[in-house]
């Protein structure tokens, strides 16, 4: 019941947020803003690796991710929604790297990739929208190749010094987001290292930002 009663909630604070004026600038800054490329900049993909981009949604930092792989790597882009892989699949074709993204259906808690054979994963915006943090770090570990890198993200828009917080007349609580805490500590049960967490500015946007490593083999 506790669990049914915080959706609820987050589904009500997250409705209250979408009011009409909000809607246009949210899907621009959903489509791509500062906040994807900064964030894709600290994961720093390279060359011929493989980028896992959990909860993908319209694809702003999948397209981002690929224009650092080269013609080799791939940035594995994986969201539960139908609609929003539809929307990544069309944006896909007009990409010069498109062959590098590929899109596919899937959740934290049940990841549609094998294990070992992620280099890095990157989940913006994502975090409080994860039933199971604990299963979500499990799959992240058990995808992730050893020395892999997680970078995970979720913008404070409740904030007074998020941008979305200047469009309103008046002070908007936001989504309901996930306590960092809670995200490193299924992460270190999982068996990362050197995680941590921080509040910070990311494309000048006020963030929660948690990294991770997956450790190399002994």
């Amino acid at each position: 019941m506790a669990a049914s009663n915080h959706h609820n909630e987050h589904e009500h604070r997250l409705r209250h947020f979408l009011k009409p004026r909000h809607i246009f600038s949210m899907i621009s800054h959903l489509w791509s803003s500062d906040v994807n490329t900064e964030a894709v900049e600290l994961l720093d993909p390279q060359p011929g690796e493989r980028i896992l981009d959990l909860g993908s949604g319209l694809g702003p930092a999948t397209v981002e991710t690929a224009r650092h792989l080269g013609f080799k790597g791939r940035v594995i882009a994986v969201d539960p929604s139908a609609f929003m892989r539809t929307v990544l699949r069309a944006r896909r074709i007009w990409q010069k790297n498109r062959k590098a993204v590929v899109v596919r259906a899937g959740t934290g808690e049940n990841l549609p990739l094998n294990d070992n054979s992620i280099d890095g994963v990157l989940s913006l915006n994502v975090m409080h929208h994860l039933d199971n943090l604990t299963e979500t770090a499990a799959e992240l570990a058990r995808v992730l190749r050893p020395g892999g890198r997680a970078l995970l993200l979720d913008e404070d828009f409740g904030h007074h010094d998020h941008s979305f917080q200047s469009e309103s007349e008046h002070h908007e609580p936001g989504p309901d987001l996930v306590e960092p805490g809670l995200m490193t500590e299924a992460l270190t049960a999982a068996g990362f290292v050197d995680v941590d967490e921080r509040a910070t500015e990311v494309g000048s946007q006020p963030c929660f930002l948690v990294t991770a490593r997956k450790p190399e083999l002994a």
